[in-house]
């Protein structure tokens, strides 16, 4: 169980680092003032949205407290766009429009990926559970096995040496 925890802290940590190196090459080859504010405001609500849906898939949908999972949910889609507003000019129409947008789709795809992920989890875990279960009870059936055969060799030893 402990190196599932590893793969997965790697899978949440290693698309996070390729998106920071896409962000410093893009910002190092281009030099644009606007990207880097989109950049940031992407990571931002992408890391808040990610995880706090996560966090609350965990909590609440896997125990079956959908109201729960609901109530809290409609928060962090609301507060979500909260980085675009703060990190893009919203005088300019084309900026802001371009930034609304692309806050829907941030919010959309990062709670598909979270959602995503923790079925992934889930269902691996399960498997490892199961399968271990499994071991179990072949291990407890093969102990039985042994604990019969045990006397038998000793009953049939004595007989023969009567």
């Amino acid at each position: 169980m402990n190196g599932i925890t590893k793969v997965f802290t790697f899978v949440h940590i290693l698309p996070w680092t390729v998106y920071a190196g896409i962000v410093f090459w893009d910002i190092l080859v281009n030099g644009n003032s606007f990207i880097p504010n989109i950049y940031l405001a992407v990571l931002l609500s992408g890391l808040y949205v990610f995880y706090l849906h996560f966090f609350i898939l965990t909590k609440y949908l896997n125990t079956k407290r959908y109201k729960d999972y609901f109530l809290r949910l409609v928060p962090i889609l609301l507060t979500a766009p909260l980085p675009f507003f703060l990190f893009i000019d919203m005088d300019d129409d084309l900026y802001r429009r371009e930034g609304m947008s692309m806050s829907f789709g941030v919010i959309l795809g990062f709670t598909t990926l979270s959602f995503l992920l923790r079925v992934a989890q889930n269902l691996v875990i399960n498997l490892i559970k199961k399968e271990q279960r499994e071991k179990q009870a072949i291990n407890a059936e093969l102990a039985y096995l042994k604990t019969q055969i045990n006397p038998h060799f000793l009953f049939n030893t004595l007989n023969t040496l009567y």
